[in-house]
């Protein structure tokens, strides 16, 4: 691991490694996520930047079964892990979903209008250590 990243960094890496395997995981044989996006974003404030980051990866979600299916499973899977459900937008041309977990993480499942899968997570905001 980078030996640049900070404590915090590397938690949220972790935590986010866990979503997504919980993911996969659950969806079955057959299933795999590609990371196709690793990003650190500011958490920026009102007025100023707040010093704080947040941390957000994005992947292709291989699934056998369809993507109406997988969204349709995914939302029952996080609602029943008590997951927030910040949007629910399954009936658009493109539909998508977001959860927002008890860690503060939120978890993102969409389908392109090809029925390709896609799935992100990003980790709360977090100081940065200066220096």
């Amino acid at each position: 691991m980078d030996e640049s990243r900070s404590h915090n960094e590397k938690l949220a890496v972790d935590r986010i490694q866990l979503h997504v395997d919980a993911v996969v995981a659950f969806l079955g044989p057959g299933t795999r996520a590609d990371q196709v996006l690793a990003a650190r974003l500011p958490c920026e404030g009102m007025v100023r930047s707040t010093g704080a980051v947040k941390l957000e990866h994005s992947y292709d979600l291989r699934a056998e079964q369809a993507a109406e299916y997988v969204l349709d499973i995914l939302h029952s899977y996080w609602a029943g892990l008590g997951y927030l459900i910040v949007r629910d937008d399954r009936d658009d041309i493109a539909p998508d979903l977001v959860f927002q977990a008890p860690d503060g993480f939120v978890l993102t499942a969409g389908a392109g209008i090809h029925g390709n899968l896609h799935l992100s997570a990003a980790s709360p905001c977090f100081p940065v250590p200066e220096g």
